[in-house]
């Protein structure tokens, strides 16, 4: 994944239905500066880590860098403009959650709830 495509989440889920072990996210966070901006931006990939169960690697060029593993956790992690070299092992998986598999099915099973309980207190006050 290149820059903000980690906070995309269809894009990570399709690289591990086509058979991604692990995925990877190149990004320049120089343009954001000195703000929150790239901390929000590396947590994303703790989200995709865990909906897909899968490692990704972040590296950034003056952003945050690091390893996640398939359950968030967050290893080896550079500061916020800390130029320096990282290494560790990237546990690979070949696991597709429901998640990965079906999607945002959830969202959607929410809404047609919630659309049938509107109707439904609609029929009864008639």
């Amino acid at each position: 994944m290149i820059c903000y495509e980690s906070a995309f989440e269809d894009l990570s889920r399709d690289y591990r239905r086509r058979g991604a072990d692990f995925l990877v996210n190149i990004t320049n966070d120089d343009w954001y500066g000195q703000t929150t901006a790239p901390f929000q931006h590396a947590a994303h990939l703790v989200l995709r880590a865990i909906e897909n169960r899968t490692s990704i690697v972040r590296a950034a060029n003056s952003g945050i860098s690091e390893f996640v593993d398939p359950l968030g956790r967050e290893s080896k992690r550079t500061r916020l403009g800390e130029q320096t070299f990282a290494a560790d092992m990237v546990l690979a998986s070949d696991v597709l959650t429901i998640y990965t598999r079906y999607g945002d099915w959830v969202g959607l099973l929410v809404l047609c709830f919630a659309a049938t309980l509107i109707g439904y207190s609609w029929w009864q006050k008639r």
